[in-house]
């Protein structure tokens, strides 16, 4: 829905649940991004699609080390079940 860079240059990113798969999330999500200095530098694309794992308490984030991550291909739902 939205994302903003923090003063630490950090992407937060605002994202509408659409669907859930396991656990009672908010309606909405904020997911951090690592920093475009990061090793696991994490891309934020307003308006697309990402499949979100993340623990009771803790922020998600997005990153290219986390399975947190956009969405480029329906069919990443299903591989994402088969190797859980």
């Amino acid at each position: 829905m939205s994302a903003s860079v923090t003063s630490d240059e950090v992407v937060e990113s605002l994202l509408q649940v659409q669907e859930v798969f396991k656990g009672e999330p908010d309606q909405f999500v904020l997911v951090s991004a690592a920093s475009h200095r990061a090793r696991c530098e994490g891309v934020v694309v307003v308006g697309e699609n990402y499949i979100v794992f993340g623990q009771y308490g803790k922020k998600p984030v997005l990153h290219s080390c986390s399975d947190t991550q956009m969405l480029q291909h329906p069919e990443q739902i299903e591989e994402f079940w088969n190797d859980s």
